[in-house]
C-alpha cells in the first residue's frame, strides 16, 4: 500500500511539473513553433520561427559554433575540430537537466553547410545513437523563416511518465535562445546602419 501510494504521489508531482512546463514555454518562446514526437525509440522533431533579421546574420548565428555556449543553455562547449570546405566536425558537450534529474551529453556531428540555405547533420559518436538533422532558411516578409527538422535515438531515457514533455522543453529552450541571438543580432545590426545613415549634428 506505502508503495502504491508512492507511485501516485511521484505521478502526480510529475503531472503538475509538466503542466509548469508547458505553461512556461508557451509564455518564454511565443514565435516559435515546435512538435515532438516519439515512435519506439525514435524522436521525430520539428520547429520554426520567423526571425526580423537578414539572412547574413540568421547565417552567421548558426554556424557560430564555437560561441554556441555564450547564449545556448546548457550547452558548455562547442567547437569546431575540422573542417573540409564546406564540411565541418563539430563537438559539443552539455547537459540534459530537468529538477533533480540530470544527464551529460556529448556529441560529435559531421556537417554540411549549404551557404544561407540549408546545413545537414548527422550524429558521428556521443549521446545519440543516431541523428539526422537539417536547418532550411526560406524567406519570409521582413526576414527570414527559420525550419528544423530532425530524427534521433538517445543513448539515455528520459525521465518517466513525461519524458517527451521534458525533451520538448528543453529542444524548445534550445531552440528559442538560438533565435533570440539572432533577433539581437539583427537589431544591432538595424541600430548601426541606422546611426551610419543619421546626419550628423
Amino acid at each position: 500500500m506505502r508503495a502504491e501510494r508512492s507511485a501516485i504521489l511521484r505521478g502526480f508531482l510529475w503531472s503538475q511539473a509538466a503542466v509548469l512546463i508547458l505553461s512556461a514555454a508557451c509564455t518564454g518562446a511565443q514565435d516559435v513553433q515546435m512538435t515532438v514526437t516519439r515512435d519506439g525509440d525514435w524522436v521525430t522533431v520539428w520547429a520554426s520561427a520567423e526571425i526580423p533579421a537578414d539572412r547574413n546574420i540568421v547565417w552567421e548565428v548558426l554556424t557560430d559554433y564555437d560561441r554556441y555556449p555564450e547564449f545556448i543553455p546548457d550547452l558548455s562547449a562547442s567547437r569546431v575540430v575540422s573542417r573540409d570546405g564546406n564540411r565541418l566536425v563539430v563537438d559539443f558537450k552539455g547537459e540534459f537537466r530537468f529538477l533533480f534529474f540530470s544527464q551529460p551529453m556529448e556529441s560529435r556531428l559531421a556537417v554540411v553547410l549549404y551557404p544561407r540555405s540549408r546545413i545537414e547533420a548527422r550524429s558521428l559518436a556521443g549521446s545519440l545513437r543516431y541523428l539526422i538533422g537539417t536547418y532550411e532558411l526560406q524567406a519570409a516578409p521582413g526576414g527570414v523563416l527559420l525550419v528544423y527538422s530532425a530524427r534521433f535515438v538517445p543513448e539515455f531515457t528520459p525521465p518517466p511518465i513525461i519524458g517527451m514533455v521534458v525533451t520538448h522543453w528543453a529542444m524548445e529552450k534550445q531552440f528559442a535562445a538560438l533565435v533570440g541571438e539572432m533577433v539581437r543580432r539583427g537589431g544591432l545590426a538595424r541600430s548601426r546602419s541606422g546611426d551610419e545613415t543619421r546626419p550628423a549634428q
